[in-house]
């Protein structure tokens, strides 16, 4: 008698090969402005900067917003520094998805102490997404805030325009 055992393993799984694209809400977005850019990364993933594009409202010291999304299309993976604050100091990141709506993710992005603010242009973070199924959804900010250094948690800085994007991801 013969038997034959097959192991199937994880290497058996079923891969997916997505396609995604990202269309910005805003190609050239201008000053006072955050907007999303998407990085080139793994094709099976879906990286965006959060960009500070040429802010001179005032130096900013945090940032803060929720970012919304299809939950049944993408999943929130992580996070990489950006270097925006980074350059003027030690930085705090808090991004975690709420607990009580997967499509909703919440981002912190803080200077420590009483470090000198910055102003212009850059990348507060890297967010990395992947996809789930196929379809398309939009990337949309909301409850956004950028702010000063001064008092407890800063002074919002006004006349800043917040831009999202739209995602689609196919065969």
């Amino acid at each position: 008698m013969l038997v034959i055992i097959a192991l199937v393993g994880c290497d058996d799984a079923i891969e997916h090969s997505f396609i995604i694209d990202f269309y910005p809400d805003a190609t050239d977005p201008g000053s006072n402005t955050v907007s999303l850019n998407r990085i080139d990364s793994d094709p099976d993933e879906l990286v965006v900067a959060v960009d500070a594009n040429d802010i001179t409202s005032g130096a900013i010291h945090s940032v803060a917003f929720d970012m919304t999304f299809d939950p049944a299309l993408f999943k929130y993976k992580t996070y990489e520094i950006g270097e925006f604050l980074e350059r003027s100091g030690t930085v705090s990141y808090m991004v975690s998805t709420d607990s009580q709506n997967a499509g909703r993710l919440i981002v912190g992005v803080s200077l420590l102490g009483s470090q000198n603010a910055v102003s212009g242009s850059g990348v507060f973070v890297y967010l990395h997404f992947e996809p789930l199924t196929f379809g398309s959804c939009s990337l949309l900010f909301e409850n956004a805030s950028v702010r000063d250094g001064s008092g407890f948690g800063g002074q919002p800085l006004t006349g800043i325009s917040w831009y999202g994007g739209f995602a689609q991801v196919s065969k």
